[in-house]
């Protein structure tokens, strides 16, 4: 039986449900050799889930049952995320910023309270450990949108696994990857 390593993308899933405790979902998909990612650029999303009920919920005074929410507490920021191996990480970024159309999306996120990052995960780790460099997107204009090192995530292989089995050749095949 052969053996693969994660993807970049599966790595950046596990990551953000088991590390970092969000809910989280593949933003791309695959048709035949081509992929494609949401807004052009982003392949994992996520929040963190809110758990609590808002502070003031409102019943109409006609019909005590039906609720209604006046006011939203906090929005949930999503995290949006194009994820890559880290000698690839530059790139994305600069494709992001170079694009008239990617860079407009990035500042829309990022102008209605959400993150919009590229991790780039690092390979040749000792004992197979994984790492990954984050670095955010600001900016309070599009034209002035500027990359933010966040530094090294270092993660423990309990989180997103090491290896993935296949059972034979084809598409498809690797197990953990759902």
């Amino acid at each position: 039986m052969a053996v693969r390593k994660l993807t970049p993308e599966t790595k950046t899933l596990r990551y953000m449900i088991n590390g970092m405790g969000m809910v989280a979902g593949r933003a791309s998909t695959r048709i035949g050799k081509r992929s494609f990612d949401l807004f052009g650029f982003v392949d994992v999303l996520g929040f963190k889930p809110r758990m609590a009920w808002p502070s003031s919920p409102t019943f109409l005074p006609d019909d005590p049952g039906k609720l209604i929410v006046v006011e939203n507490d906090t929005a949930t920021p999503l995290l949006f995320v194009q994820c890559t191996s880290s000698s690839n990480q530059a790139a994305r970024k600069k494709k992001i910023l170079d694009s008239p159309t990617l860079r407009a999306r990035a500042w829309a996120l990022i102008n209605s309270g959400h993150r919009v990052e590229v991790w780039g995960w690092i390979s040749g780790r000792h004992a197979g450990a994984q790492a990954f460099r984050r670095f955010e997107l600001r900016g309070a204009t599009p034209a002035g949108l500027v990359w933010h090192d966040k530094g090294v995530t270092e993660v423990e292989h309990e989180i997103i696994g090491e290896l993935v089995a296949v059972a034979g050749p084809g598409p498809g095949r690797l197990t953990g990857q759902h």
